[in-house]
């Protein structure tokens, strides 16, 4: 897959910031991607949005995520990671929650501490330590975000409320490095 020359550079000084998360919201700030930098990992489909990988190392997991209208994400944590959400077109809602386990494995209380709107360009950032959270398109058009984890993400414990359970998910990729995978 040929990335634009906008995507190369963004993901040359990516790479250089192994070990130094910090700078990652500064560098989303910098380089600006747009829909048309991105245009090979955009891809939508109506019954759920779309994770397509843009690009992992051993410190980097680099994807977007196509939203139509109405699609959101489980409430979930990161497993231990970082992540950066940039949003490239439309809006997200994000709703942060705290999780307080109860003696019984499938008990829990989750209590909304914070609930924002995104725009273009604005980021978002979420680890473990802050909570776990759930990502909507709540807008009338399109949302189409670049997420940034560190390290990447493979699973993900997802809270569900009716009825109340958590589980592990494995997570997948509708696509991956601009093609669509199988199944």
């Amino acid at each position: 897959m040929g990335y634009s020359p906008r995507v190369q550079d963004f993901l040359r000084m990516l790479a250089e910031l192994a070990g130094r998360p910090e700078r990652v919201s500064e560098l989303l700030q910098e380089v600006s991607l747009t829909s048309a930098d991105l245009h090979s990992f955009i891809f939508f489909r109506e019954q759920f949005y779309t994770r397509n990988l843009l690009y992992q190392d051993s410190h980097w997991e680099v994807l977007t995520l196509c939203w139509q209208k109405g699609q959101q994400t489980p409430i979930h944590d990161h497993n231990g990671s970082q992540g950066w959400a940039y949003l490239i077109a439309g809006s997200l809602a994000e709703t942060i929650y705290e999780v307080t386990n109860l003696p019984a494995p499938q008990d829990f209380c989750l209590r909304q501490t914070a609930r924002a709107l995104f725009h273009p360009r604005e980021i978002s950032y979420i680890n473990d330590t802050m909570g776990v959270h759930c990502l909507a398109n709540t807008a009338e058009e399109a949302a189409i975000s670049l997420h940034i984890y560190s390290p990447l993400i493979s699973s993900c414990r997802y809270y569900s409320l009716a009825p109340r359970e958590t589980k592990i998910k494995t997570l997948c990729y509708y696509s991956a490095e601009g093609t669509v995978l199988e199944g």
